[in-house]
């Protein structure tokens, strides 16, 4: 599921510095492989005539991306699949959803959200493909959108705009960088959208700032930290709900 994605706070880009001013962009390898952990952690407190309520969740996601050989038009295609998943949601201290990939077929702590699990054991046997142009731009993402005819509403209908919402992330990820060379120290900002599977729709405005390079394992790279400074909920479906 792709709520794991952009709240990317301190995300490191692979372009070696080899000056004070460095261009920074996302470059596709062929016949590679690597894997990427994704954390992320949201709370929200809400109150309704007087009374309040607070939910919180959180989700660590460990994805594993294969690229193949640049095919004849210079196109390159990464094969990206969900190794291991975990997944708590709690709601007024209450656990209401706790998946974990390691016992995919536990069932969830509230029957109702048992269809949660099922789209999340989905996502683990339907691996997502991503399609990139051979100036590096995204051009498409591939996923099996019947995966989750099975499922009530809404769950069906986060699968079925998997492929968009994911494709959504990519163009995100390659927008967030700078424009031009930066030094260290240098700042500028983005807005970007964060939907949550057609429940719910985030839009964020982040302050990113350049801060040289940084050494990981025997490799110097380039570090961006990011600050979000607004953010407004947005999209018609606001009002579904679980």
């Amino acid at each position: 599921m792709k709520k794991t994605l952009l709240l990317f706070i301190g995300l490191v880009a692979f372009v070696p510095a080899a000056t004070s001013q460095v261009t920074l962009e996302i470059k596709h390898h062929e016949n590679s492989t690597f894997k990427t952990r994704h954390i992320h952690k949201a709370s929200n407190t809400t109150q309704v005539a007087g009374q309040k309520s607070g939910g919180k969740h959180s989700a660590v996601m460990i994805r594993e991306s294969v690229t193949g050989a640049r095919a004849a038009d210079g196109t390159l295609r990464a094969k990206t699949t969900v190794k291991t998943l975990t997944f708590k949601f709690e709601g007024d201290g209450n656990v209401l959803v706790d998946f974990d990939s390691a016992d995919p077929n536990r069932k969830a702590p509230v029957v109702q959200l048992e269809p949660f699990n099922e789209m999340l054991r989905i996502i683990l046997k339907h691996p997502v493909t991503e399609v990139f142009n051979k100036d590096g731009t995204v051009k498409t993402v591939e996923f099996n959108d019947d995966a989750g005819r099975d499922l009530p509403e809404p769950f069906n209908k986060i699968l079925k705009t998997a492929s968009v919402n994911a494709f959504i992330d990519l163009k995100q990820q390659q927008e967030m960088l700078p424009d031009k060379a930066v030094s260290k120290g240098d700042t500028w900002t983005r807005n970007q959208k964060v939907d949550y599977g057609g429940l719910r729709e985030m839009s964020l405005r982040i302050d990113f700032q350049y801060e040289g390079t940084v050494k990981k394992e025997g490799r110097e790279l380039d570090r961006i930290s990011g600050k979000i400074t607004d953010v407004a909920y947005v999209g018609e479906d606001w009002s579904e709900g679980l």
